[in-house]
């Protein structure tokens, strides 16, 4: 039987519609065991100026993720998407159930 190829999909721009819901700032957190890649989107700092973006490693340790917390309340994100790349197993699994930040 032979491997069929992947087929490449080009990426799209799809324009948002007034109607549909928008957050200015955002955070995407990649969760690995030993650590977290994030990336944070900020509206620009002045009007005609571009958007903000700031990638960051945050070790798995209470007091990083903590400070983490902190600087995204410190930018006022909306909303945090988050992606694990593992399951999480054990005792540690009924922490990351528990909202580390609750929105203001």
């Amino acid at each position: 039987m032979g491997h069929a190829r992947a087929r490449k999909i080009p990426a799209q721009l799809v324009e948002d519609e007034d109607y549909q819901l928008r957050h200015e700032r955002v955070a995407g957190i990649d969760i690995a065991k030993a650590k977290a890649d994030v990336c944070t989107r900020l509206p620009p700092a002045r009007d005609g100026g571009r958007r903000a973006s700031r990638l960051e490693e945050v070790p798995a340790t209470a007091r990083e993720i903590l400070a983490l917390a902190g600087r995204l309340l410190d930018d006022g994100v909306e909303l945090v998407v988050m992606e694990a790349t593992s399951v999480i197993t054990g005792g540690s699994g009924c922490a990351a159930r528990r909202p580390v930040v609750s929105p203001a």
